[in-house]
């Protein structure tokens, strides 16, 4: 059992990519989150927006779509 703890509430549901064993979220502060299945250690964290966090920028009710290989 690990975990895994971001600076701000998760915002989107978790996605799970079987070809790489990744778990992928979308936290309040416009981050997306690619966290190694089998032990809880980030694989990459980036920004896809250079908006600032907050009404009406926010991911909500599974808002973006990410590709975890690109």
């Amino acid at each position: 059992v690990w975990k895994y703890t971001t600076e701000t509430a998760v915002n989107t549901p978790l996605s799970y990519s079987q070809s790489t064993n990744r778990l992928v979220l979308g936290t309040a502060d416009l981050y997306v989150h690619a966290i190694v299945a089998s032990n809880g250690q980030r694989s990459w964290r980036t920004k896809p927006s250079q908006n600032t966090a907050g009404t009406p920028n926010e991911y909500s009710y599974g808002w973006p779509v990410i590709s975890d290989e690109n």
